[in-house]
């Protein structure tokens, strides 16, 4: 046990040299135990050079006391702690164990859940952000994002009392009154032209991706509001000396340090990076999904481009061209 309680702070250990005259300081570590897989609190050692200095022994059963009534009474819903007494080189520290918790998420309780839900990320303590406390929410009923049903069943099922089953005859009245409304939109009859994704090498060489790209701003917006892309980056941060963090951030192949690697970068020119982004959504995807094109026909980079460049510009400048 004691050479397992100085292997040095990690997911589930964590050192105090002393006991916090603010408990606040050390609740935020026995939440996020509570939160993730339990872990050890242990009173006594220093935390950067693992040297023990131990508590006053007369001191130790009103501090285990006080460390108790603390956790019990700042957390929510309440933790119980496992705390005892460890004597290593003749000097005596207070453990305290705290189990993974099935009530997730626990919180500070005077912080609230928004503000005093805390998680462990390597060996630090951190305040859960929204879409963690959900998971935690979630967690507790023993579900997960990938097994709940979409919010719009959720919907429907709360309001059954308010529907009706149709008969067949006026879901089909109601089709062909949506079929006529969408055949009077500007983009009713467009069709990606077949030899986009046909002529894969002839469209990635032709000389119109010069003219589509001239007005482009790099700004990235397009990437940001499809629904279709998903490119990300993978990136390292040392949190310490011993623990490094790693993130998957959101990215854009129209940004000039995509895929950026230690020789550079591939597409070095604003030509190339606009060519990607739409041989991906025109050729290169639905060449490996069945036909299916990378473009859900929502509108938004029509929307939102500043310069007014879209996918449908862009098809049909390829669709006229001589070299495709």
């Amino acid at each position: 046990m004691t050479d397992k309680l100085l292997q040095g702070e990690s997911l589930n250990v964590e050192y105090k040299e002393a006991v916090p005259e603010k408990s606040i300081k050390y609740m935020k570590t026995v939440v996020a135990f509570a939160n993730g897989k339990g872990g050890t609190l242990v009173f006594g050692v220093e935390d950067g050079t693992m040297k023990v200095v131990g508590i006053d022994r007369d001191e130790l059963f009103n501090t285990m006391d006080a460390i108790t009534n603390a956790i019990m009474d700042s957390c929510e819903p309440v933790i119980v702690p496992n705390i005892y007494v460890r004597n290593i080189d003749d000097k005596y520290v207070v453990v305290v164990e705290v189990e993974a918790g099935n009530q997730t998420p626990y919180c500070i309780k005077s912080l609230g859940i928004e503000k005093g839900t805390f998680i462990r990320v390597g060996g630090t303590t951190r305040l859960a952000e929204l879409h963690m406390i959900q998971e935690l929410i979630l967690q507790k009923t023993n579900r997960y994002y990938d097994n709940v049903p979409a919010r719009g069943k959720v919907l429907t099922e709360k309001l059954a009392n308010l529907f009706e089953e149709a008969e067949d005859t006026q879901v089909k009245e109601q089709q062909a009154a949506t079929k006529e409304v969408l055949a009077k939109m500007p983009l009713a009859n467009f069709e990606v032209a077949a030899k986009i994704p046909e002529s894969e090498l002839k469209t990635f060489n032709s000389k119109v991706w010069e003219n589509v790209s001239a007005g482009c701003l790099s700004c990235c917006t397009c990437t940001y509001v499809c629904p279709t892309c998903h490119c990300y980056d993978i990136r390292d941060y040392a949190v310490s000396a011993e623990h490094t963090e790693r993130y998957r951030c959101w990215d854009s192949c129209m940004a000039n340090d995509f895929t950026k690697m230690a020789h550079g970068n591939p597409r070095k020119t604003k030509v190339e990076r606009f060519r990607q982004r739409y041989m991906h959504k025109l050729v290169y995807f639905p060449n490996n999904n069945e036909g299916d094109f990378a473009c859900v026909g929502c509108g938004r980079c029509l929307q939102k481009c500043p310069v007014n460049i879209n996918i449908v510009k862009v098809a049909k400048a390829l669709e006229v061209s001589e070299d495709v």
